[in-house]
């Protein structure tokens, strides 16, 4: 085992070059899996409505498209990065939970008042019609073209694993090198 910082009293027993490459090596893994998720959950839905929902007469909600889920409407919110790419008809989605104009709201202090405004505001999904416009039909084409298999979920895994261990003993082998 190669310690990375010898000469620091907290670090040089914490940071070692196994810690360092099995962590490198859970990044490249993770980082693997986000692409994936992508590739597979976002681009399930984008691929809907590139068959279904192009341009704004074309629009279809989340029931007709069969993805009535939480996480699409999660990730389908007002300022999300989804929605640089799909467009909700009329512009914006409708809030739920918005007091009414003209009604005023009891004045509230203290500690249950912050809470209140920290409160976050619901839209109404169910009658919401997404598309994609039509400017945007070829980038969401070469962005989401096809789905990962997910084989190579595995794959990458074994070959994160299998190249972190491997390194683990290789490493202090070529430190001893270049030290000498």
């Amino acid at each position: 085992m190669y310690l990375l910082f010898e000469n620091a009293p907290f670090l040089g027993w914490m940071v070692s070059t196994d810690i360092f490459i099995y962590a490198l090596a859970a990044g490249i893994f993770l980082s693997f899996v986000g692409y994936w998720f992508v590739q597979n959950v976002i681009g399930d839905l984008v691929r809907k409505l590139l068959k279904n929902g192009v341009g704004e007469e074309n629009a279809k909600t989340l029931a007709d498209l069969s993805s009535d889920k939480r996480l699409y409407k999660f990730l389908l919110r007002e300022g999300k990065t989804l929605r640089n790419m799909v467009s909700v008809k009329g512009g914006s989605l409708t809030p739920v939970n918005v007091k009414k104009e003209g009604e005023e709201a009891p004045k509230k202090k203290g500690f249950k008042a912050r809470l209140a405004s920290l409160k976050r505001v619901k839209y109404d999904y169910t009658n919401a019609e997404f598309y994609i416009p039509e400017d945007k039909v070829e980038k969401a084409k070469s962005k989401f073209a096809h789905r990962s298999n997910p084989f190579w979920l595995l794959l990458v895994f074994v070959l994160c694993a299998v190249v972190g261990f491997a390194m683990t003993f290789l490493v202090p082998i070529i430190m001893e090198l270049i030290m000498n």
